[in-house]
């Protein structure tokens, strides 16, 4: 600890953050211990070069119905970030047999901060009845960073 100061009913702390090595994957240093009569203290600090301003698109798993030539499948899509999102790409896919298979694929549109939508694919008569597939929802899938989601689902049983 380097320094303390007093913000309202808030304490700020600075500490000597040289030599500490932060995982990749770490977004936060966080802090843990007891304030001077042993009460739990906590806190954290946001690190450099996080943007935490941006859309964070995240989709459920797909809701799967069958229709006169195949199916309909609708997933639905929320922003959690701050901001709008812009749009993006929705693509399914299944897994059988170790083998990847697209499923369908849409655009969503721009999105609201905590705003959801539901994108609707069709698809042609794909699955067998009573077999569980493990499906993929990706978002965005030519990005960098696409958002993935894995999940089980049994289309018809």
């Amino acid at each position: 600890m380097i320094k303390t100061e007093k913000a309202g009913a808030d304490l700020i702390v600075t500490f000597n953050g040289a030599g500490n090595k932060f995982p990749n994957n770490e977004f936060a240093a966080k802090m843990i211990g007891k304030t001077s009569k042993g009460k739990l203290l906590f806190g954290y600090a946001r690190l450099p070069g996080v943007n935490f301003l941006e859309p964070i698109l995240s989709p459920m798993l797909p809701i799967i119905t069958p229709n006169a030539n195949g199916f309909n499948l609708a997933v639905e899509v929320q922003n959690f970030g701050q901001v709008d999102s812009k749009m993006a790409k929705v693509k399914i896919v299944y897994y059988k047999d170790n083998k990847e298979a697209e499923v369908a694929s849409c655009t969503i549109q721009e999105l609201k901060p905590f705003e959801k939508t539901t994108a609707n694919m069709i698809c042609k008569r794909l699955f067998e009845k009573g077999v569980e597939y493990t499906f993929t929802v990706i978002i965005n899938p030519d990005s960098k960073s696409p958002v993935i989601l894995h999940g089980k689902l049994t289309p018809l049983k």
